[in-house]
């Protein structure tokens, strides 16, 4: 029998640790373990898993020095759910970029309709069109025409006709103080009005002189995130599944950690136990999902946010007009 060098044996040693699943027993103790009321052992649910490109186990000690073992699969590229990720992303950002445009439109029209609503209101600030002397008056012309036909009716009841004329003065008297308080307060509500009028102009003005540079920041905010669209899934990248085992004697062996990774950073955790344990055939459907989720970028809320210029056009906020957002 021909011997084994020493420089081999430590090659070999090297590669069995490097591999960490030649001999250690904590691993093949995890490989071979099941979940309650599961068909298959965690090997058999994860050695070789559908949508995996490859797979590892590694063991480790955690910070009380106990063992761990830590398995990992790489999954497939899913190159087709990021292309399809891109175009829904392209999409969204033709939405916001549509979205956004209108909004300035929408805050002129909304001016516009301020500005006529208080002219409006501007000329019902004369006497003449006081709405309470305007309702008074039709008041007093209506009772005028009733008391007319009394004063002419074929009966002839002098205490009706009295009553009438009475009431008709008592009318009379009230209108035309009416009038005159209304044209003693007439100064002031035209002034108010005429206030109102030009702060409403005042707000259109403003908001116009913004037509161009809002038109600017709608365009060259949709390149920028187009840009990084396009730069974000013109590259690859990694997804990793890990779950972390705790390997105990006293107890049986089932995932302590279970967590996902996109470029190498954790982007979903979970405690509870991934239905794939129970049956492996649903490992490559679970490992798309999470990808599909965490592949996709919000392109409109990234649109949003980047946005410089933001308006207020409605009648209830503080604030009418635009402005450049605070970062």
């Amino acid at each position: 029998m021909k011997s084994i060098k020493p420089g081999a044996l430590v090659a070999l040693g090297f590669l069995c640790a490097a591999l960490s699943a030649c001999s250690d027993s904590n691993i093949t103790a995890v490989k071979e373990a099941s979940l309650a009321r599961s068909d298959f052992t965690f090997g058999e649910a994860l050695n070789d898993a559908k949508g995996c490109k490859d797979t590892a186990w590694e063991r480790q000690d955690d910070a009380n020095g106990r063992p761990v073992v830590i398995y990992t699969c790489t999954a497939e590229p899913f190159d087709d759910i990021a292309q399809e990720a891109k175009k829904t992303a392209l999409a969204e950002l033709d939405t916001a970029s549509e979205e956004r445009a209108n909004v300035y439109p929408a805050m002129i029209t909304a001016l516009q309709q301020k500005l006529a609503e208080a002219k409006k209101s501007s000329e019902g600030a004369s006497v003449e069109q006081s709405p309470k002397l305007q309702v008074a008056g039709k008041a007093l012309q209506d009772y005028e025409a009733q008391v007319d036909q009394v004063m002419k009716s074929p009966i002839n009841n002098p205490e009706w006709k009295r009553m009438a004329q009475v009431e008709l003065a008592r009318m009379q008297r009230q209108y035309e103080a009416l009038k005159a308080q209304e044209e003693q307060e007439a100064p002031a509500r035209r002034q108010e009005a005429n206030g109102a009028v030009a702060k409403a102009q005042k707000e259109l003005d403003d908001a116009a002189s913004w037509q161009e540079r809002y038109a600017t920041a709608v365009k060259a905010t949709r390149t920028i995130v187009e840009k990084e669209i396009n730069d974000y899934y013109g590259r690859g990248h990694t997804f990793k599944l890990k779950i972390q085992f705790a390997v105990s004697k006293k107890s049986p062996i089932t995932p302590s950690t279970i967590e996902w990774l996109m470029d190498e950073r954790p982007v979903v955790a979970s405690i509870l136990i991934p239905s794939f344990l129970y049956d492996p055939k649903k490992m490559e459907a679970s490992l798309r999902d999470i990808f599909m989720d965490k592949v996709s970028i919000k392109a409109q809320d990234r649109y949003q946010e980047i946005f410089p210029i933001v308006c207020y056009y409605r009648w209830s906020d503080p604030t009418i007009g635009c402005s450049v957002k605070e970062k």
